[in-house]
């Protein structure tokens, strides 16, 4: 009975030690950019119901990507972000392909955050389709995982319209960008090493009870 407890405590400090491996693999950032074509924007005047809104569009967006040593190119479909401050949007279609390797990532983003001034957006990829090497794979989470996204942007002409400083301007194409996996809490493995420990300290606790009966 105690081998049995010994091989249960060991069987759950493995699969703790398992989920530490796993979580240290999740280091690979897929980073892609710039891309190939640039966007347009408009900013609505300071009056009004929607004052000083800003939307921002996007055609479909290709270029080069890359993952360690590996090259790549990236693809996106059309997509526009907007708010009053602070921006938002999807992507409904995101695509990152390393034929050398085999892998291949799709998505779609939801942008959650993104400044005009300082060109930046910031949200979540989450996976849709995802093919390669196992390491490729559990890196970005396998189908359903949710990974970083970010993605630089600057506005490359001023606003022009009726009204100084509003109106319509021009975007430059993504710029540097990455997506990177969103990593496991350390706690969790931790939490299955003290899981199997309690476990077999209980077993050995009844089997000492049991004996003294005896």
């Amino acid at each position: 009975m105690e081998s049995l407890c010994r091989a249960t405590c060991f069987a759950a400090l493995l699969v703790g030690s398992s989920i530490a491996l796993f979580t240290g693999a999740q280091a690979d950032t897929l980073n892609f950019g710039p891309g190939d074509m640039p966007g347009s924007g408009f900013v609505n005047p300071p009056t009004g119901p929607n004052a000083g809104f800003i939307t921002i569009n996007w055609p479909a967006q290709s270029g080069p990507a890359s993952l360690d040593a590996l090259s790549g190119t990236f693809s996106t479909s059309a997509f526009s972000v907007s708010g009053l401050g602070s921006l938002s949007g999807s992507i409904p279609n995101f695509t990152a392909s390393f034929p050398t390797a085999g892998d291949s990532l799709t998505g779609t983003v939801n942008i959650t955050s993104g400044n005009a001034n300082a060109g930046t957006l910031s949200g979540v990829l989450t996976v849709t389709a995802i093919s390669g090497d196992p390491t490729f794979v559990n890196d970005f989470g396998g189908v359903a995982g949710m990974d970083n996204f970010t993605s630089t942007f600057a506005i490359t002409s001023a606003p022009s319209g009726p009204i100084p400083g509003f109106g319509a301007f021009s975007v430059s194409a993504l710029g540097n960008s990455s997506i990177s996996p969103v990593p496991l809490p350390g706690a969790i493995y931790l939490f299955g090493s003290v899981l199997g420990g309690a476990f077999w300290l209980g077993r050995r606790k009844r089997s000492a009870v049991s004996t003294l009966g005896a």
